[in-house]
């Protein structure tokens, strides 16, 4: 599993565009409070197809497997000029000279093993030339694993890089998407005598990498199929409720940072003339609000150390937190 420092992540030693810094990694709320608004002129290149070794695979290991790489630019002008030409000209940023950069960075690098964290830090790099130094120019890049999940359909982690105020910032995102899991669930009699399919999506994303996140999807989803097997829970809501508190309390405060973290379920059958009905529900791990999820869980947790379940793990989840003491 992945443990960089952010500046362990750059596999680039060139300090981000020259400036003497890497960048700062910073929350959601900071990034709206710089003024990164994503409604603008944008050029994009989605689901270019690899191979690598970036990444662990279902088992925590580093093989190669299939990734789809995705980048988003947000220019600082927009395309009023190309728009009103039909003309593109040498400087114009579009997506064959974006494709063309992408697909020589990734061929740069083919045989890289390390972390996704250092992959996307070294596509920025390289993406970050194709347009011009200037505040509120922001890139994203997703690396989306389609075999790295056991029971969901794929991993994705995004990167948004932001130059604001002659710095760079960045937020992290890890997505397990769309985990279909068989459960006892609802609160009608019929639904608590047989078990029927839940699909939980589970975005984390850190203010600050003291660790990284990318190789932790195995354990997340883990953590994630046990609660929902064993919770036999009446509500989505309540559902949702125990995945976040239990991804709190044994991963989320194991790294030591504040981190948001959303989980969406739900429930193909319980509409019988809708593909589907559910929850979605987002919570910080700020304890500073009295009440809130992560001051529960840091209480449920006592003085102790904080430990992860070991993966793959054989027992049972509830089972294994009562051996350790945690409530």
């Amino acid at each position: 599993m992945s443990s960089q420092t952010p500046r362990d992540r750059q596999m680039d030693p060139t300090p981000a565009g020259g400036l003497g810094s890497y960048p700062q990694w910073i929350g959601r709320v900071e990034w709206e409070q710089k003024g990164f608004d994503l409604r603008r002129d944008s050029v994009t290149v989605r689901n270019l197809h690899a191979q690598t070794s970036a990444a662990v695979d279902i088992w925590g290991r580093h093989k190669t497997q299939p990734i789809s790489i995705s980048v988003t630019i947000w220019p600082a002008k927009g395309f009023d000029a190309v728009a009103q030409t039909d003309q593109l000209g040498d400087s114009n940023l579009n997506y064959g000279v974006l494709s063309k950069k992408l697909r020589d960075a990734i061929d740069a690098k083919k045989d890289y093993v390390g972390s996704l964290e250092g992959f996307n830090d070294y596509l920025w790099n390289q993406m970050k030339s194709l347009t011009p130094v200037a505040d509120k120019v922001v890139w994203s890049i997703e690396l989306f694993l389609p075999k790295a999940s056991v029971l969901g359909k794929g991993v994705s982690f995004t990167t948004l890089f932001g130059r604001s105020e002659n710095m760079f910032f960045a937020r992290d995102t890890l997505h397990v998407r769309e985990i279909a899991i068989p459960t006892i669930v609802g609160i009608n009699p019929h639904e608590r005598e047989m078990k029927q399919l839940v699909v939980v999506s589970v975005w984390i994303e850190l203010k600050e990498l003291e660790q990284g996140i990318s190789g932790w999807y195995g354990p997340v989803e883990q953590i994630v199929i046990k609660t929902v097997e064993e919770a036999f829970a009446k509500t989505l809501e309540s559902l949702a409720a125990k995945i976040i508190s239990n991804l709190f309390k044994l991963w989320v405060f194991h790294l030591g940072n504040a981190v948001d973290v959303r989980v969406k379920i739900e429930k193909p059958s319980a509409v019988i003339d809708a593909d589907a009905a559910g929850v979605d529900m987002t919570r910080s791990s700020d304890a500073t609000e009295k009440g809130s999820l992560a001051e529960m869980a840091l209480d449920a947790c006592g003085d102790r150390e904080f430990e992860t379940p070991e993966f793959p793990m054989m027992e049972r989840l509830d089972d294994w937190m009562r051996r350790k003491g945690i409530s």
